[in-house]
C-alpha cells in the first residue's frame, strides 16, 4: 500500500515537471516569436514639373520595366518657349555681329520697328497674365467656399503660370531688340560687345533649362516589376511633386513589430528564422530597426503584446523567395 503511494506520487511529480518545462518552453517560443508581412520595395513615380497629362499608358497590375513610359504630361507650350529661345539666340547672335561689323540706317529703321514689335507683343503678354492671376484669385475664393474643384483651380494655375512663361519669353525678346538697336546706334564698345556675348550666354542657358523641362515631362519606370498604384489619368493636370504611379519592384522583406522588452535579441545584418502559417521554413537578413519604439498597430495586436511599445523591423528577403506580398509569417531569432 506504502509502495503504491509513493509510486503515485512519484507518477505526477513526473507528469507536472513534465508540464511546466512544456508550459516554460512555449511561453520562450511565443516571447521570441511574432507576426509578420510580406511587403514588397514600392518605387514612386513622381511629377517634376506641371502640365496636363496626355497618357497614362499602363494599368493596374501591369509588370513592366525600367525605361517603360509611365506618364506623358503636355510640353507644347514649352516647346514653344523654346523655339522662341532658339530664335532670340539667333537674333542676340546677329545683333552681336551688327556690334563687330556696323550698320547703315536702312538696319537701324528695320531693328527699331522690330523694338516696336516686341514692345507690343509684351503688352500683351503682361495683359494676358494680370488676367489669369486675378481668375486664380477668384477662383481661390471659390475653392474656399467648395464652388470648384481642386483639379478646375490647378488648372487654372496652370493656364497662369503658361501665360507668366510667355511674359519672360516676350520681354527676353524686347530686351533683345533694344540690345541690338543700342548696339547700332553707339556703336561697337568694348562694354557693348562684351554685354552682348552675356547676353547670348544667358540665352543658351535658358535653352539648356527649357529642354530640361520639356525631357521632365515624360516619366519612365525606374526599376522592373508591377504596378500597384495608378493616381491619375489622361486629362488631368498635375503639379510637381504629384506622385503618378507606384510599382512594386523584385525585392521583398518582412515587415513586423518587434517587442521594445527584447530589442538587445537585435543587430543589423542577423539572420532571421522565419516560418509561414504551414511551417515552412525561411531565413532573411535584418536590414532595419525603426528609430522610435511605438505602440504594436492594432492590427498587429495579440492578446500578448496589447499595449506594450514595439519596434518596427524589416527583413529583408532572398530574390528568389517564393513568399508573396501580402502573406502571414512568423519571425524568430
Amino acid at each position: 500500500m506504502f509502495f503504491a503511494i509513493r509510486r503515485t506520487a512519484a507518477v505526477c511529480a513526473a507528469t507536472l515537471t513534465l508540464v511546466s518545462a512544456a508550459l516554460l518552453a512555449g511561453c520562450a517560443s511565443s516571447a521570441a516569436r511574432i507576426e509578420g508581412t510580406v511587403e514588397a520595395d514600392i518605387v514612386s513615380h513622381y511629377a517634376e514639373t506641371q502640365g496636363k497629362l496626355l497618357a497614362a499608358p499602363f494599368d493596374l497590375g501591369q509588370p513592366v520595366r525600367a525605361g517603360d513610359v509611365l506618364a506623358v504630361l503636355d510640353t507644347r507650350q514649352e516647346a514653344f518657349a523654346l523655339e522662341q529661345l532658339h530664335a532670340a539666340l539667333s537674333y542676340r547672335t546677329a545683333a552681336m555681329e551688327e556690334l563687330l561689323a556696323g550698320a547703315d540706317d536702312a538696319q537701324r529703321a528695320e531693328v527699331r520697328n522690330a523694338v516696336g514689335l516686341a514692345q507690343e507683343a509684351r503688352d500683351t503678354a503682361r495683359l494676358t497674365l494680370e488676367e489669369a492671376q486675378r481668375d486664380v484669385e477668384s477662383a481661390r475664393t471659390m475653392r474656399e467656399n467648395g464652388a470648384l474643384s481642386d483639379r478646375e483651380f490647378e488648372g487654372l494655375v496652370y493656364r497662369a503660370d503658361l501665360a507668366r512663361s510667355a511674359l519672360d519669353t516676350a520681354n527676353l525678346r524686347l530686351d533683345s531688340a533694344r540690345l541690338q538697336y543700342q548696339g547700332l546706334v553707339d556703336g561697337a564698345s568694348a562694354n557693348r560687345i562684351a554685354m552682348a556675348a552675356a547676353d547670348i550666354a544667358q540665352t543658351e542657358s535658358q535653352i539648356r533649362q527649357s529642354e530640361d523641362r520639356i525631357a521632365r515631362g515624360m516619366i519612365a519606370a525606374l526599376a522592373d516589376g508591377i504596378v500597384v498604384g495608378k493616381y491619375y489619368s489622361a486629362g488631368d493636370v498635375v503639379s510637381p511633386g504629384s506622385n503618378l504611379a507606384d510599382i512594386a519592384g523584385a525585392g521583398k522583406y518582412v515587415a513586423a513589430y518587434w517587442p521594445a522588452d527584447r530589442l538587445a535579441l537585435l543587430e543589423y545584418g542577423r539572420e532571421m528564422r522565419i516560418e509561414t502559417a504551414s511551417g515552412t521554413p525561411y531565413t532573411g537578413t535584418l536590414a532595419y530597426i525603426d528609430a522610435g519604439a511605438v505602440y504594436t498597430p492594432r492590427e498587429e495586436q495579440t492578446a500578448a503584446n496589447r499595449n506594450k511599445t514595439a519596434f518596427k523591423i524589416k527583413i529583408r528577403l532572398a530574390e528568389d523567395s517564393p513568399l508573396k506580398p501580402g502573406e502571414t509569417v512568423r519571425v524568430a531569432l
